[in-house]
């Protein structure tokens, strides 16, 4: 359970429970993977620890409050979307990173021909193309 559910249930403040995590006197407890990086998230302590370290549990309806499941499922719906825009977007990023290399795949190919067919012409040192002034 979350730090915030412990408190409920036991009558403990956050604030202390905190400081028995930061203790050690909770062993199983963790932070919960986010987004942001792994442990990075909510405390969770195990209801077995909460026991272990001498703190009573209040009834069960106090304990832990139903979450709101309408808002995870409206939380879940929009993020579904928002992964199926970036899909959409990452593959027209890519149809148009394949049409710019066969562009310039061509554009490498005529160039090659272009050098392969021309005469060179001669290749005039510097001084020669200088105009000499009369003397």
């Amino acid at each position: 359970m979350s730090i915030r559910e412990a408190s409920l249930a036991t009558g403990a403040t956050r604030a202390t429970l905190r400081r028995d995590i930061d203790a050690g006197r909770f062993p199983g407890a963790f932070r919960e993977d986010t987004s942001r990086g792994s442990g990075l998230g909510i405390w969770r302590v195990p209801v077995a620890d909460l026991v272990a370290a001498g703190y009573s549990l209040r009834s069960e309806s106090a304990a832990v409050p139903e979450p709101d499941r309408t808002g995870l499922e409206n939380e879940v719906r929009e993020l579904r979307a928002e992964l199926e825009r970036e899909r959409e977007r990452r593959e027209a990023a890519e149809a148009l990173a394949r049409e710019r290399a066969e562009a310039l795949e061509d554009a490498q190919r005529a160039l090659r021909a272009m050098l392969a067919s021309a005469p060179l012409a001669p290749v005039r040192s510097v001084e020669e193309e200088r105009p000499r002034r009369p003397r």
